[in-house]
């Protein structure tokens, strides 16, 4: 079954069912139109009204290009099978894990999803591991995902295809389907049981001043004080708030001696339409692809003259896309995620046979493993998130140091001590600045306390942190000594200035500014790993809860397919 491909996306959604690529794969993947209307027909009917609003929202809503540039909202994707030798069962030496790792990312308000991923020897039709989960009252949902097998003889895999597929179907509380698949397959091991890969360095994406996550400016140079990693003054923001993305990928893949390296494999990349992307986490987020051809990356590879078994990549940094800086939020306001995979096409040496490695450069949230920018042995290499540098409050802001001093934000120094909202002490290790067009005012009711900020920072208020572009008159934000006021101003101020921010200890921190407890950098890049469930869910109507029970068994049914599509011979 090939891979779903997406055509254009619906903004705040996943697949668009309007393109009647997706509404036919869709249909076909679940049964066909008359199965749906025979035995799931209110699945059926959320389809067919899904699809009536994905049209809808075109004719109201102007195309651009295919849709790409709006982004994609709720997604799955795949990373690269690999060799855990670490893990051993017998202790043969020969011993090992076939790995396959996917990723989920849902950025909805979902009343109902479920989430399916395998591990497939293809050679010999047989599920090696698989997950089969649902989750109800989603708002947002952020994950890694593994599929793991024991293996007693590796060397026995040597010309065996490693599939590893994940997808998910959902309904919002309006009855909206939202639907995505992603898979990869490939040779992943040589003779002896040995990765196809010898090493993988990475030189871009990476941090040269040991930062986690790596640290991008845009629109600026770094001030006085402040670490960047990369600094693109010339990448201006445009009228819409967004910036053209500019990010370099680039290093060396170093492939066993069995093998020496045809190139690029332009075929298999794009049969499985494996993307590059930087990934938004959290509420509201979404997908910056690499908006180019699968010919354009081929020419990003190259041979290496000396070593046939080497390649080196260079992508182009302008990626052909718009970052969204609307796509911020509280949690994830600073930080995107990058995943890259691709295949390269391999000739075997002793005999000719030619082979598709799968390849990964994929994001870890985990701090500072040991598979950042290089690997040996393994078909992937990681990296940590990237943050997305913006400053976020006004010039002129007094901060609240030990001792009852206070200090305009704009005088800070690194080592300055900071007064936290629950008493501890910190010394500020970065400060971060940029400049900022507009602003949210807010002014308290009973102490006039008064603050101007960007609209994505976080104010602490009685209820947990809030984007500050979210408050609104009436609202309850606590201030200095423990107290709470009510705010009797919110709105947005032409500001045209610098604006800035602290960092501490990379735990999320919260301080006195103007009295006001706000949100360090690590408040607004903090990255929710699983899911969050709202206190109180929408109550469902029938119909929702019709169409839930009928996706539930449809998803069993989904499962069991799999099972006997790949019963073990």
């Amino acid at each position: 079954m090939k891979a779903m491909k997406s055509g254009k996306i619906i903004p705040g959604g996943g697949l668009d069912f309007s393109d009647e690529r997706n509404a036919d794969y869709l249909l076909e993947k679940l049964g066909g139109k008359t199965y749906l209307q025979q035995n799931y027909p209110a699945v059926y009917q959320a389809f067919i009204n899904t699809r009536k609003k994905h049209n809808d929202y075109w004719v109201k809503n102007s195309r651009q290009g295919d849709g790409e540039s709006f982004g994609l909202h709720s997604c799955i994707g795949v990373n690269v099978i690999e060799v855990d030798r670490n893990k051993k069962s017998s202790g043969s030496g020969n011993d090992a894990e076939l790995v396959g790792t996917s990723w989920l990312d849902l950025n909805r308000r979902m009343a109902y999803v479920n989430v399916q991923g395998q591990l497939i020897n293809t050679t010999k039709g047989i599920i090696l591991d698989n997950y089969d989960e649902d989750y109800e009252n989603l708002s947002s949902y952020h994950t890694n995902k593994e599929v793991r097998a024991e293996v007693s003889d590796i060397a026995s895999y040597d010309d065996q295809e490693i599939l590893t597929n994940a997808e998910f179907i959902g309904t919002t509380y309006e009855n909206e389907l939202v639907a995505y698949d992603e898979k990869i397959g490939g040779y992943v091991v040589e003779a002896r049981g040995y990765s196809t890969v010898s090493s993988i360095t990475l030189n871009d994406p990476r941090s040269y001043k040991d930062n986690n996550p790596i640290i991008v400016l845009y629109d600026r140079n770094p001030n006085s004080g402040e670490t960047a990693d990369y600094s693109f003054s010339n990448i201006k923001r445009k009228s819409n708030n967004n910036v053209d993305t500019c990010l370099p990928i680039k290093g060396t893949i170093i492939f066993s001696q069995a093998y020496k390296v045809i190139g690029f494999d332009i075929e298999e990349t794009k049969k499985w339409d494996l993307k590059t992307r930087l990934i938004y986490p959290g509420d509201n987020g979404g997908v910056c692809e690499y908006n180019r051809s699968y010919e354009e990356i081929a020419a990003f590879f190259k041979v290496d003259e000396e070593n046939g078994n080497v390649i080196h990549f260079d992508f182009d940094k302008m990626w052909n896309h718009e970052l969204e800086a609307n796509k911020y939020t509280t949690q994830n306001q600073l930080t995107v995620l990058l995943n890259s995979n691709f295949y390269i096409k391999l000739e075997r040496v002793k005999d000719k046979v030619q082979k598709h490695s799968p390849i990964s450069i994929r994001y870890s949230l985990k701090d500072k493993p040991s598979s950042y920018y290089y690997t040996e042995g393994e078909t992937f290499v990681g990296l940590p998130p990237i943050s997305i540098r913006w400053g976020c409050i006004a010039k002129g802001s007094q901060v609240e140091l030990e001792h009852n001093r206070v200090k305009k934000i704009e005088e800070i120094e690194l080592g300055d001590v900071i007064l936290m909202q629950d008493g501890t002490l910190l010394p500020v290790k970065d400060i971060t600045t940029g400049r900022q067009q507009e602003m949210v005012y807010i002014e308290t009711m009973e102490s006039g306390l008064s603050l101007s900020l960007t609209c994505n920072h976080p104010v602490m208020t009685k209820d947990g942190p809030v984007m500050a572009g979210m408050l609104k008159p009436g609202d309850i934000v606590q201030v200095k000594d423990g107290k709470e006021e009510t705010l009797k101003y919110a709105y947005l101020l032409d500001y045209n200035d610098d604006v800035y921010d602290l960092y501490f200890d990379g735990t999320p921190r919260y301080f006195s500014v103007n009295g006001i407890i706000v949100g360090d950098l690590a408040a607004q890049g903090e990255i929710p790993e699983e899911p969050e469930k709202p206190e109180e869910a929408p109550e469902l109507s029938e119909e929702t809860k019709e169409l839930i029970k009928q996706l539930k068994a449809l998803s069993r049914e989904r499962a069991k397919w799999y099972r006997e599509k790949y019963a073990a011979l």
